[in-house]
């Protein structure tokens, strides 16, 4: 059996289509001095590389991890994973 596993193509364009598909990335572009800037989220892949149960493993609150959580199931295969 031939396992295939996706591979990030491009992390300027993925960054890009975070800050494009953000709706809070605009109130907030940069969240000051005392804010950690990183949220980790876990999830699994398909074998096609679509994203299935993503969960925040660390967040920030203030609306930023449910923001992550939107992001991440909303990430477009096409264009973005390679196999």
């Amino acid at each position: 059996m031939l396992t295939i596993k996706p591979k990030p193509l491009d992390n300027e364009l993925y960054n890009k289509w975070f800050k494009d598909n953000s709706s809070i990335y605009e109130e907030y572009p940069d969240s000051g001095p005392g804010v950690p800037l990183r949220i980790k989220v876990l999830f699994n892949t398909d074998t096609l590389g679509n994203i299935l149960r993503p969960v925040i493993l660390r967040g920030i609150g203030f609306g930023f991890d449910e923001e992550a959580l939107r992001l991440v199931k909303r990430i477009p295969t096409n264009g973005f994973l390679v196999i």
